[in-house]
């Protein structure tokens, strides 16, 4: 009874929005009929000599992604170098970075252009592998994307962040082909959701007034998260992972947040893992909230309960059940493990031994 009434407490504003109905921050695609679009926020920032990182949250429909239980770490190498990328239940859609030190993000941009599914086009997966896999570095990965529209246009509108030691810069790709590919930034952080920014892009976005103000508040939000840390500063992966805390840039769909340190070739992330909730816990979470069973059974599938609990047995069904979740912190590095397995309340950096 004390257990579940130290939860209640902890959860107690989670419990109170619930039972008022979704904020738009706790909002998540289960029991609203309705899949997310998909909301990541991210940045890429390159200064001589201190910092060289690239790091985004994952934000994908939960139910058609297993609820992030098969999301993994991805370690490939062949003849050309190695590649370390974090993939989404086998979605083999990479936020990684290869040896020749090129990082890419990739965000949803939700153009209305659909001209690339009726023709030859290439999809975003198979543009990012190329460029991880074929060991491209910056330089060569800009000017391969100026010759896409030559050689087979993108099937769908999408966003890439990239980086490396030379600048960081965003490309937004749309079917048409028509889209533009920026020169590098140095010395100054890109940021970026999944509303366009190049004016090829605006005139063709797809999605809902709501869904364009909640990404530019998600990038206005990291913007002062950059400003209030100092930019200018050091920056390593963990630090630039610690920037992507905060209710307003994660929500019920964020399944993992991840962050590439170029300097170190390291990929520190947090996995949203989901921790089992036995019935009994449920009753006493319900009575000690005041709140109905039917209610708690909500909030509980819906994930909204945070338990930092690393004992608790760990959820890899992929079913949608109710459950607790915890951010669990791991640290890679190309050839083996560079920090590890910790709560998020700790520090990736001086976690103990991880697992690939």
């Amino acid at each position: 009874a004390a257990l579940a009434k130290a939860k209640a407490a902890a959860a107690d504003s989670a419990v109170a929005a619930a039972a008022a109905g979704p904020t738009s921050e706790a909002k998540g695609p289960e029991g609203r009929g309705k899949l997310s679009s998909g909301r990541c926020t991210g940045f890429a920032l390159a200064i001589d000599g201190h910092s060289r990182v690239l790091a985004q949250t994952a934000d994908l429909p939960p139910e058609l992604y297993g609820h992030g239980d098969f999301d993994c770490v991805l370690e490939l190498e062949t003849d050309s170098g190695k590649v370390m990328a974090y993939d989404t239940d086998g979605r083999l859609c990479p936020i990684g970075f290869n040896t020749a030190g090129l990082g890419i993000g990739v965000f949803n941009l939700h153009l209305s252009h659909a001209e690339g599914l009726g023709r030859p086009s290439v999809s975003v997966q198979a543009i990012v592998w190329e460029l991880l896999l074929g060991q491209h570095t910056l330089s060569s990965a800009l000017e391969f994307l100026r010759n896409l529209p030559t050689l087979a246009p993108p099937m769908v509108g999408s966003a890439l962040l990239l980086a490396d030691a030379s600048g960081a810069v965003t490309v937004e790709l749309n079917a048409l082909g028509t889209f533009e590919v920026p020169a590098p930034t140095k010395g100054l952080p890109v940021v970026r959701s999944n509303h366009p920014l190049m004016p090829t892009s605006a005139a063709a976005y797809g999605d809902s007034r709501g869904s364009r103000r909640g990404s530019e508040k998600r990038r206005d939000a990291l913007v002062t998260h950059l400003a209030k840390r100092g930019w200018e500063e050091p920056m390593d992966g963990a630090a630039a992972l610690a920037l992507l805390r905060g209710r307003r840039l994660r929500n019920l769909s964020t399944l993992a947040c991840v962050a590439l340190d170029l300097q170190s070739a390291t990929l520190s992330i947090l996995f949203r893992e989901r921790h089992a909730v036995s019935k009994v816990e449920a009753m006493r979470f319900a009575v000690a909230s005041g709140q109905s069973p039917d209610k708690i059974k909500e909030v509980l599938i819906n994930g909204v309960v945070e338990n930092a609990d690393a004992d608790r047995p760990r959820i890899a069904s992929g079913k949608r059940v109710e459950h607790f979740h915890r951010w669990a912190a791991h640290t890679f590095s190309l050839g083996g493990c560079a920090g590890a397995e910790a709560a998020e309340a700790g520090d990736p950096k001086d976690a103990g031994a991880g697992k690939t």
